[in-house]
């Protein structure tokens, strides 16, 4: 699966801790914030965790939505703590337990496959992140799978600078989704372009901004050809204002500069993986969906990059490839545009 990256206060004490022999909390989240009830294998503000999602404790009838966030190894305290919480893959339905030590026996096998999940996740991340880099700088596209976390939503990639119509085409036949183009803060500043977030529905994806059409070379602007010339018109390293007019048919979304060590979503992992590839830090992104026109599920998105052949990325590879950076002290470069 991706990863769901959620934020919360941890608000209380489990006695689970006592029990399972490590510092144990509860965070509250939304009932809607993650599409399975069960243990997943995570990270707690970068710590290995198990995390337990359900709407009911095990033990007790509260009945709140409760996202439970069982500390490997982490020292100090955790209550009253923010805490960022990585969910990385399903390990096993939630269910009632009869006792105490029926409880600790299986969280037990869970701290196991938490571990193994993490570790051979990592150990993979690098690699995963490197090949579909360089895929992207040859022009090719990659998909970023969302499919089980959040609302879903997967994204078919292709570098800006590879963004042709004939691209442009493609991504619009095949992914059907809204086509736009992930650019950094920065760049979108230089353009003028301001974050909407007035009146942004809470379940958008994306801030978009403004949308936006080249001043020249375009004449409808809804063409894959025209769109390709604003996108080529947007990303150029001294573009501004001048070169663009407000409204039009390419839909902007603002990345954090800093990547998804900033902020851990798909636009962030898209401008992570151009930099990686030694490209403008610029993608045209489209949301995958399925024939019937809901978001592409798992298997959807497996058969799309299967049936032509493409690298297939989570949000949580391109995590563990940044942070992997970091510990080598070998930060992606800064946005030279």
């Amino acid at each position: 699966m991706s990863s769901l990256v959620v934020t919360g206060e941890i608000v209380h004490g489990d006695q689970r801790g006592r029990l399972l022999g490590f510092p144990t909390a509860n965070v509250r989240i939304d009932a809607d914030a993650v599409p399975r009830f069960g243990v997943y294998a995570g990270r707690l503000d970068g710590s290995p965790a198990a995390v337990s999602v359900g709407v009911r404790p095990t033990f007790g009838d509260d009945l709140q939505p409760l996202l439970e966030a069982h500390v490997l190894d982490y020292s100090g305290d955790l209550y009253g703590r923010k805490v960022s919480v990585e969910l990385l893959e399903f390990v096993r339905d939630e269910q009632q337990f009869d006792d105490a030590e029926s409880l600790v026996e299986k969280m037990h096998d869970d701290v196991r496959r938490v571990r193994s999940v993490i570790a051979e996740h990592d150990r993979g991340a690098d690699a995963r992140v490197e090949r579909a880099a360089a895929e992207l700088a040859r022009g090719e596209m990659v998909v970023l799978d969302g499919s089980r976390v959040m609302q879903g939503v997967s994204h078919l990639l292709v570098a800006g600078e590879h963004a042709d119509a004939d691209a442009i085409n493609r991504m619009a036949a095949d992914a059907r989704g809204l086509v736009a183009l992930v650019m950094t803060e920065r760049h979108c500043a230089q353009l003028g372009l301001a974050p909407q977030r007035e009146g942004r529905h809470p379940a958008s994806v994306f801030p978009f901004t403004n949308s936006i059409e080249a001043r020249r070379g375009v004449t409808t602007g809804i063409s894959a050809h025209d769109r390709a010339v604003t996108v080529a018109a947007a990303i150029a390293p001294d573009a501004s204002s001048a070169d663009i007019v407000v409204p039009g048919h390419v839909f902007p979304v603002p990345a954090a500069d800093g990547g998804v060590l900033e902020r851990p979503r798909h636009a962030e992992a898209a401008i992570d993986l151009a930099r990686a590839g030694g490209l403008r830090p610029a993608i045209v992104i489209c949301t995958m969906l399925a024939d019937d026109g809901d978001v592409a599920d798992r298997d959807t998105v497996a058969a799309y990059a299967g049936e032509h052949d493409l690298d297939v990325l989570t949000l949580a590879d391109v995590l563990a490839f940044r942070r992997s950076a970091a510990r080598r002290n070998a930060l992606l470069p800064e946005e030279g545009a």
